[in-house]
């Protein structure tokens, strides 16, 4: 998304990244590049996640995530297919995993959004009307993973 995109629809998409994403707003995570090595890390804010800091994270300026809280709540469920220097592969997988959730799961295409993740791979979620305990939703991702044949 480029900049004129995001200043002329930004109250329209936090709204919606709120709907969708967010049940927990006291911390969050912000990515890094490690200065010596220049892996890249997490660490948590000691910050409420604002929408200002949602706008940062649409515009490119700083990568977020967001946390569960202590009890776990999301409302997105995210496979995430990166396969390290082979994004051949992760689009063959990725292909593979979507076919597999409409299939076997019965799950409608237009529920399923891939999206590129990085450099990578690509994410795939799942949005629910509701909000699931992440715990309840482990299940259902090993047993995908087992149809799929992938760790």
């Amino acid at each position: 998304m480029n900049q004129l995109e995001i200043e002329l629809y930004r109250n329209k998409i936090i709204k919606k990244i709120n709907e969708l994403f967010i049940t927990y707003r006291k911390n969050f995570l912000i990515q890094y590049k490690r200065k010596r090595d220049g892996e890249v890390k997490f660490r948590t804010a000691k910050y409420m996640l604002a929408d200002w800091v949602v706008l940062q994270h649409l515009s490119g300026s700083m990568t977020i995530g967001i946390l569960l809280r202590e009890a776990g709540l999301t409302k997105v469920f995210t496979f995430d297919v990166d396969i390290k220097d082979d994004l051949t592969e992760s689009k063959e997988v990725t292909r593979r995993l979507v076919n597999l959730l409409i299939d076997l799961y019965g799950i409608a295409r237009e529920d399923i959004h891939v999206s590129i993740s990085g450099q990578k791979g690509y994410h795939i979620d799942l949005y629910f009307d509701a909000v699931f305990f992440e715990h309840e939703l482990i299940p259902f991702y090993d047993e995908v993973l087992s149809e799929l044949n992938e760790t």
